[in-house]
């Protein structure tokens, strides 16, 4: 008879099957799984239900073997259901296997064993099988419910944190200045056919010469010849630190490559992590990276260069220097150039191209002689020589040398400078860093058009970038007598560059560095400490936090008169987020020494005591933990609500760690009783009813965790719309808790989907650290809920970035050794399985682990043997298939030593049951 088909379009809806139904399949079950050769009961001795009431067809939609066309009635017929054990109801939930003819056929031959034995039904077993159903359908409805309710809430947190991770974009600082502008390059053939001929051949080239002599002009021609490299310029005398430098680089290839990988890793502490990403990065991508001005051996960026000098393949260096670096220890060794002056021909055309052409030969010849072909120098003359005359002007020139370059320019250049000009260039030597045109709308005490000018056609400051100017290397470094007194008897206003630097819209991290240091050098101490908390803050959203380190432990150091409480605490949650605790709690201990009146003194005084009771953990002492008690204790009664609380779910959790599970929900649930949530935040709320969800699970009351999960992850969502990013870490653990509870409900299934979606909020989020445990977390609930292929796929990504990112734990290895291995032979890839199984042995014998492993020929049908509890307990049995034994295995095993030999003897140290004939 041909089906008719669901024309109704009715909401599929489990339904109970009627009792006729139960007791039909009662009596033609023979009290055994339907499962062939199965000898598991259906009801024990005490007449107690053991096995499942199973669907052949799904009853909902997302449940195996799903069929559209059948009706909500047709669902719960007998012929759509089938009684197994629960070894085998998960078995079955492999569709690729057990299609639907496969388990009717299943049922069939069951039906047939037993159709001809008069089976009597007790009654009471009729209705437990129905009780037993609706209990099950009940904790199905609850499991999907919970499951959906977190991934609708979890798109729509991820479409939070997109948002506010947009909204930072807009307003993110972009430190790139790009190449600068090529001014009137002449000459210098030779140098660049170099440059062009040694390219390829080596990964890095040093230009090297005196400031002014045209290296960075030199470097800036060439490049634009180059097709297959995009360009990378970083300025060294603006990016002094390597952690500014991987943050402009970072916005480099966002802006290139639409990549932020490195970005992401910028909140590690772990400098090989962010030096392997950065190689990666830098050989993934073809980019010629240009230090210039790297002018000492002692900038931090010289060390940096020798890294990628030992490591680049595909990038490429080019270093522009006026110093002589010693390159012997170099692991590439670099193509050097020695950049000296001008030839006589090209000397010539400069002159020409400033205005000296009606030169005569013998002042030429001088003019070339005394400044050696210093095409700096030629600018300079030809901005003085508009009123005074050019021979008078070379007899001036009397340098000796380098040395001599100073005085000339500080007695010919700057002593000629009117009011005006010296007035303007001082404001820019203040500020110390690249300035924008609209400075002019701030310096009111200054004819800033012309003077801007004029200081142009002088060559005392130039373009740089696409809307920035700056002084000229060459001329920094030779007018530092001008420096030294500067401002004097110029009235000089520095409020008025604080005004513009306040007022700059989109400001880069130079500038808001600059605009504090200036507030500070003034006296305007309140002025910069607000700034420097905004400045801060930013940094932390982005996830700067090795940049913040480096900006407040310098501030400090610089200006060790001030103590501002809030650069202590921030400096500690880094190292407290970077698991360095001992750091984090000895600046917790500076900042709570600085002032017991202080409005964050309660947050001091309960961060230090988080980083005792995680210091408890890890090195086992317990006068921390004491130390800790007694903080909690006494904050417990702050009237700061949201220290108060937090103290007392942090008393709650070191209960469930002493096994007190009782205890902490009694503490909780008062809490939660006395607590008025509408006028309490978000992120605080959240904590509560993460807590108690916490306390429920470890209680094994897991239908109660899930309802207090579900308050939580409303509140994070909440904390989350307010405050962005600084709810993420309590979600991630949010998570943690969901699939840690459901772990343990034996529910591996929703377990790995709660580990799934953490992979997820890392990768998206750039937590490399937190990537790795959640894909090991993901990986392992893949193989106990037998998803052994997806397993091999998650945790061979972990295994992969791990040695990646150079954070390969020794102690960790057997473990992940043996989930890979366990996965790969489960997926009948023998022998990946059996050079994992060496792999697991021997990381097993160096951490001085006895390693369990057995190999069964094969088992009793009939005997219930649940390899995935074994492993569970770190028990390793790997069944041999049907069609496979011990000459098999002998076979692979030759084939993993001929391969890895240095596992020989590893291979050989497990035992092998075979059964007997």
């Amino acid at each position: 008879m041909k089906k008719l088909s669901n024309t109704t379009k009715e909401i599929p809806k489990r339904l109970t099957p009627k009792t006729a139904t139960i007791r039909l399949l009662l009596a033609k079950s023979g009290n055994q799984c339907a499962f062939e050769n199965c000898v598991e009961v259906i009801f024990n001795d005490a007449g107690e239900l053991v096995s499942e009431c199973c669907h052949i067809e799904a009853a909902e939609p997302g449940g195996e073997r799903f069929n559209i066309e059948q009706t909500n009635e047709e669902r719960r017929l007998f012929d759509n259901l089938v009684l197994l054990c629960h070894k085998h109801h998960i078995e079955t939930n492999n569709i690729d296997v057990y299609t639907t003819s496969k388990l009717k056929e299943i049922k069939q031959l069951h039906l047939y064993k037993f159709s001809e034995k008069k089976i009597h039904i007790n009654p009471n077993h009729i209705h437990s099988v129905i009780d037993k159903f609706n209990e099950i359908s009940f904790k199905i409805d609850e499991t999907l419910k919970a499951i959906k309710k977190v991934e609708s809430k979890q798109d729509n947190l991820f479409e939070l944190f997109n948002t506010n991770k947009n909204r930072q974009t807009i307003s993110e600082i972009n430190e790139f200045f790009g190449q600068p502008a090529i001014t009137n390059f002449i000459g210098r053939k030779d140098e660049l056919k170099k440059l062009k001929n040694n390219f390829k051949k080596f990964n890095t080239i040093i230009v090297q010469g005196l400031s002014g002599i045209g290296k960075s002009n030199l470097v800036s021609s060439f490049v634009n010849t180059i097709k297959n490299h995009q360009i990378f310029w970083v300025k060294c005398d603006i990016v002094k630190n390597k952690e500014s430098f991987l943050v402009t680089l970072s916005d480099f290839l966002i802006q290139k490559f639409k990549d932020n990988s490195l970005k992401k890793c910028l909140s590690e502490s772990n400098e090989v992590v962010i030096n392997n990403s950065l190689i990666y990065l830098l050989n993934k991508y073809p980019i010629c990276v240009i230090f210039d001005a790297l002018n000492n051996s002692s900038h931090e960026l010289f060390l940096y260069s020798q890294i990628l000098n030992a490591s680049l393949n595909n990038s490429k260096i080019i270093i522009t220097t006026t110093e002589e670096f010693d390159i012997i220890s170099w692991t590439n060794h670099p193509y050097k150039i020695q950049l000296k002056g001008m030839s006589v021909e090209s000397f010539a055309q400069l002159c020409e191209l400033y205005g000296l052409e009606e030169i005569n030969d013998n002042d030429f010849n001088s003019l070339y002689t005394l400044t050696g072909g210093h095409p700096y120098l030629v600018k300079l003359l030809a901005s003085l020589s508009s009123y005074q005359p050019i021979s008078e002007l070379i007899g001036s020139l009397n340098c000796g040398g380098e040395n001599d370059y100073e005085d000339y320019i500080n007695k010919r250049i700057i002593s000629e400078l009117n009011i005006e000009e010296k007035k303007l260039l001082s404001y820019i030597l203040m500020l110390d860093i690249p300035f924008r045109y609209l400075l002019g709308d701030h310096l009111i005490d200054v004819s800033y058009t012309s003077s801007i000018k004029s200081l142009q056609q002088k060559f005392l400051i130039e373009k740089f970038g696409n809307d920035h100017f700056i002084i000229p290397e060459f001329i920094k470094l030779n007018i530092q007598k001008f420096r030294n007194e500067i401002g004097k008897n110029l009235n000089l206003n520095l409020n008025l560059l604080i005004k513009y630097l306040q007022n700059i819209k989109e400001p880069r991290i130079i500038e808001k560095i600059g605009l504090i240091n200036l507030a500070l050098k003034i006296g305007e101490e309140e002025s910069a400490k607000e700034e420097c908390q905004v400045f801060i803050s930013n940094l932390m959203g982005s996830g700067y936090f090795n940049l913040v380190t480096k900006y407040v432990n310098d501030l400090i150091s610089k200006n060790p008169n001030i103590s501002w409480d809030f650069l202590f605490y921030v400096l500690g949650r880094v190292y407290r987020m970077q698991k360095q605790y001992k750091k984090a709690l000895e600046i917790y201990n500076k900042g709570i020494e600085l002032n017991p009146n202080s409005e964050i003194y309660s947050h001091f005084l309960f961060e230090k005591a988080s980083i005792l009771t995680y210091l408890s953990e890890i090195e086992g002492q317990n006068n921390y933990l004491e130390q800790a008690k007694k903080i909690y204790d006494k904050l417990s009664l702050s009237q700061i609500k949201s220290i108060s609380i937090q103290s007392q779910l942090s008393i709650s959790r070191i209960f469930l760690n002493e096994g007190k599970q009782k205890k902490a929900i009694k503490k909780i649930n008062s809490l939660i009783d006395s607590m008025d949530f509408k006028n309490l935040d978000n992120y605080v709320a959240a904590q509560i009813w993460h807590s108690q969800g916490d306390a429920f699970s470890e209680d094994c009351q897991y239908k109660k965790a899930f309802e207090s999960f579900d308050i939580g992850i409303d509140y994070y969502k909440k904390a989350i719309e307010k405050n962005g990013l600084n709810g993420f870490e309590g979600l991630y653990h949010l998570y943690i808790s969901y699939g840690t509870t459901y772990s343990n409900a034996k529910d591996y299934i929703s377990a790995a989907e709660m580990f799934q979606i953490n992979v997820s909020l890392a990768k998206q989020f750039g937590l490399e650290r937190k990537l790795e445990s959640a894909l090991l977390d993901y990986g392992y609930h893949l193989v106990l809920s037998k998803q052994f292929d997806e397993a091999v796929e998650v945790l061979s990504e972990h295994h992969s970035l791990i040695n990646r990112n150079n954070t390969v734990e020794v102690p960790e290895l057997p473990f992940l050794y043996r989930c890979l291995m366990f996965s790969f032979w489960y997926s009948n890839d023998f022998l990946n399985s059996i050079e994992l199984l060496g792999l697991y042995v021997n990381a097993s014998l160096f951490n001085e682990r006895k390693p369990l492993i057995t190999i069964l020929e094969t088992i009793n049908k009939n005997e219930s043997f649940d390899v995935i509890e074994f492993f569970k307990k770190g028990m390793n049995t790997l069944i041999l298939p049907e069609d496979k034994n011990f000459d098999d295995l002998k076979i692979w095993i030759t084939e993993v030593c001929l391969k890895r030999p240095e596992l020989s003897n590893d291979l050989h140290s497990f035992i092998m049951y075979k059964n007997p004939d």
